[in-house]
């Protein structure tokens, strides 16, 4: 079979995933993910009539992956959102927090695939960019270039030119 061949079947997976994910930068991340896995291990599919429903599976379980990365995400930030919180607050305050955070995560899940971890390699995981980079398999200096504009690019869905007074997950993100 040539390496090729699932080509043809790449728009039944962009419609696969647009269903899933809707239109965007992450079904087009998974996309292509799906693409490199294609020509990694379609010499594996045993006969052409069943590269289709490989390719969905493939997509299936990258959806899957990808669903289960972002709610590992959302909950560790709720977990520093609510160590954030945990300190003696007035109710007005502990809401305008509470809805920050929720304006900064919607934020995180808006960026491209690539500014999403860098950001959240460094923000919350802790690494430095050599870490980060080691981690992603890109240069250091790309690295770094995809947490600028993470930064930017947050700063400017949060509506903000410049820092201001923040919540403690919200300033270190951003």
């Amino acid at each position: 079979m040539a390496n090729d061949d699932y080509v043809q079947h790449m728009p039944a997976v962009r419609a696969f995933l647009s269903s899933k994910l809707g239109d965007g930068a992450e079904r087009d991340d998974i996309e292509a993910e799906v693409a490199e896995a294609a020509r990694r291990l379609s010499q594996n599919v045993s006969h052409p009539s069943k590269l289709r429903s490989f390719l969905v599976g493939v997509a299936a379980n990258l959806v899957l992956r990808h669903r289960r990365a972002q709610s590992r995400e959302h909950q560790q930030l709720d977990q520093y959102a609510l160590e954030a919180t945990s300190q003696a607050e007035d109710a007005e305050t502990i809401l305008a927090r509470k809805q920050e955070i929720t304006e900064v995560l919607e934020g995180i899940s808006a960026l491209p695939k690539a500014q999403r971890d860098a950001l959240l390699l460094t923000a919350v995981e802790g690494l430095t960019a050599r870490e980060g980079a080691d981690h992603e398999g890109v240069p250091e200096a790309t690295f770094r270039t995809r947490v600028f504009w993470a930064r930017k690019n947050l700063e400017a869905a949060l509506g903000r030119a410049a820092p201001s007074k923040r919540t403690r997950a919200a300033a270190v993100l951003v």
